[in-house]
């Protein structure tokens, strides 16, 4: 009589009214009983449960149904909560590679670009070395080659000076 009773509350009063009075009218015309009624609406002429079912068998009902969507309802939420945990640590764990592999290169290009840096201006130190050295090799041999010259030509300069000046000194002395 569960069903009858659930019958009984689910139906809108509208539709019950009209069911129960089409029912009475047909039980009184064709000698419908109340208990035939009863089996057909689940309620009786003044829109009771049949065979003395109260609102405790209601309450019943409701409590059930209520339980069942709350069962539905939590497994529902506690799916929904699993698989947000899943997408979560996923997503955490995505990103946490692509940070890792960002670092990565990151260090890798640092590297290269150091060691890149490194030997540039290792081969600017040596070129500049190079350069120096023979920038003072030449200033040294040019330096050199000046004071050759310069004491070949102050040497050439006294001797000449020397020799006039002797020959000065034999004029003017005959």
């Amino acid at each position: 009589m569960v069903d009858a009773g659930l019958r009984c509350v689910l139906l809108p009063p509208g539709v019950l009214a009209l069911l129960v009075l089409l029912v009475s009218d047909k039980a009184r015309q064709s000698s419908i009983t109340p208990a035939a009624l009863c089996s057909i609406t689940g309620c009786d002429h003044n829109y009771r449960l049949c065979s003395g079912e109260s609102m405790q068998s209601i309450r019943r009902v409701y409590a059930e149904s209520m339980e069942s969507i709350c069962r539905v309802y939590g497994e529902s939420m506690q799916s929904i909560r699993r698989v947000y945990a899943e997408y979560t640590e996923s997503l955490c764990r995505v990103y946490g590679e692509y940070m890792q592999s960002l670092r990565r290169v990151y260090a890798e290009y640092t590297e290269s670009l150091c060691r890149v840096y490194g030997e540039y201006m290792q081969s600017l130190w040596r070129v500049y070395a190079e350069s120096m050295e023979s920038l003072c090799r030449v200033y040294g041999e040019s330096m050199q080659s000046i004071r050759r010259v310069y004491a070949e030509s102050m040497e050439s300069l006294c001797r000449v000076y020397g020799e006039s000046m002797q020959s000065l000194c034999r004029v003017y002395g005959e």
